[in-house]
């Protein structure tokens, strides 16, 4: 069986607080509230950083990679130029 508790023994008086007091709290509860923004705010200008110095070397990379395939387009039309005139040479006109 469950033990009932009684009601008048759980309660407590009432704390009279003046309005000085109140405003005390409220105004300490939104510098604590502030303080803690403050730290959100400078981890996402911490993680901007982070992410736009990452993002500096993706886009280095990628122009690497693209001066990469250029050259190697560039090579392969050469490849293909030679083989034609091979073919044309040898053959007298260039093989399907």
């Amino acid at each position: 069986m469950k033990k009932r508790s009684s009601k008048a023994k759980n309660k407590k008086a009432p704390k009279n607080v003046t309005l000085d007091e109140l405003a005390g709290m409220m105004a300490n509860g939104f510098t604590e509230v502030g303080g803690e923004f403050r730290k959100v705010y400078d981890r996402i200008d911490d993680l901007d950083e982070r992410l736009s110095g990452q993002i500096k070397i993706l886009d280095q990379k990628i122009s690497t990679v693209n001066t990469n395939v250029l050259g190697l387009q560039y090579d392969y039309r050469k490849v293909v130029a030679r083989i034609e005139n091979l073919e044309l040479n040898a053959f007298g006109s260039v093989q399907q």
